[in-house]
């Protein structure tokens, strides 16, 4: 992604959602992206296959995928890039598998939507990828119909969908939101062992922090639509540099902690709604325990840190800021 922008448009006012993304994703690599709702994550899975309005919404910059420019190709071949180049698995399932089509009716339209294969020789393709998702009995679940399923073994089939062209980039867009602790632990490590077994590249949308550090390789973190702060996820997680980044590992529960630290667990002060009024500014200043004057005069720059590309958005983590280590 370079200098991805998007800005929809309501009536006559504005409102830019995305802008200016740079990022890139490797081969065989997992990449979260995290922030609080309302950030933008979701809507950067969209645009990267295309799936916005059309009417009322201007995207700018560019997406390229193994060189080719997906905000340019042609419709016809943006059929072929969904699923088969890009696949996606939306955070709730019994909302993205439709409740009227059985599990095998809908694994068998994307199989042969993008496989040049026969409907028995995708039906057999379906069941294989069913066990490869670790279900207990591919063959009857076929035959079943969504609601007939409990969370976790939903979120599996639409892992299943989201693989079953073999793509070379998966995007999961909060996969793990709808289940319960134990579930999400086993959905992510299916879909790393997926990932390493497939050879493709993952793009992790999420805001749960625990499971981006365990699982991730390199972590993005994103706030009113621009990346505050860029690194492998140990770099994130132990030496943040921007304090939005460390405000939101700071409100993560910790097992090793006491119950009195859990009852005065810190919160980040204000609402992301308030960067809207800093869009000259540092966005995150008007909610920033250590803003100064400096802070509201004009938006830092994404800035250099560390040569494995540690990268943050802070004038006061700069070489001649104000905000140390220790106070972060």
């Amino acid at each position: 992604m370079r200098d991805l922008s998007v800005i929809y448009h309501v009536g006559r006012d504005s409102a830019p959602i995305l802008e200016h993304i740079d990022l890139d994703i490797q081969a065989r690599e997992m990449v979260g992206v995290v922030g609080e709702s309302g950030s933008g994550k979701s809507t950067l899975a969209k645009v990267l296959l295309r799936l916005q309005p059309e009417n009322d919404v201007d995207v700018a910059g560019e997406v390229r995928l193994k060189g080719e420019d997906l905000l340019a190709a042609a419709p016809q071949r943006l059929r072929k890039i969904r699923g088969g180049g890009i696949g996606m698995v939306l955070q709730d399932a019994m909302v993205s598998l439709n409740p009227t089509l059985t599990i095998g009716f809908q694994l068998i339209e994307g199989i042969r939507a993008h496989r040049d294969v026969s409907r028995a020789q995708a039906k057999k393709i379906a069941i294989e990828l069913l066990e490869l998702v670790a279900l207990p009995d591919p063959p009857r679940h076929m035959k079943q119909y969504p609601r007939q399923l409990s969370g976790g073994m939903r979120q599996r089939v639409a892992l299943a969908i989201g693989i079953c062209a073999e793509p070379s980039v998966l995007i999961a867009d909060e996969p793990t939101s709808a289940l319960d602790v134990t579930v999400q632990r086993q959905i992510m490590e299916l879909l790393r062992s997926l990932q390493r077994r497939l050879g493709m590249s993952v793009i992790f949308i999420t805001h749960d922090l625990d499971l981006a550090s365990e699982f991730c390789d390199r972590v993005a973190v994103l706030y009113s639509g621009r990346i505050v702060e860029s690194g492998t996820a140990q770099e994130i997680f132990n030496a943040p540099l921007m304090p939005y980044t460390a405000g939101l590992i700071n409100c993560t529960p910790r097992m090793d902690s006491s119950k009195e630290a859990d009852a005065h667990l810190p919160s980040v002060r204000g609402s992301i709604a308030d960067s809207w009024a800093a869009r000259a500014s540092c966005r995150f200043a008007p909610r920033c325990d250590f803003a100064r004057e400096v802070c509201f005069g004009g938006e830092p720059l994404l800035t250099l840190r560390e040569e494995s590309g540690h990268v943050a958005r802070c004038w006061g983590t700069e070489p001649e800021g104000w905000i140390d280590e220790a106070r972060r």
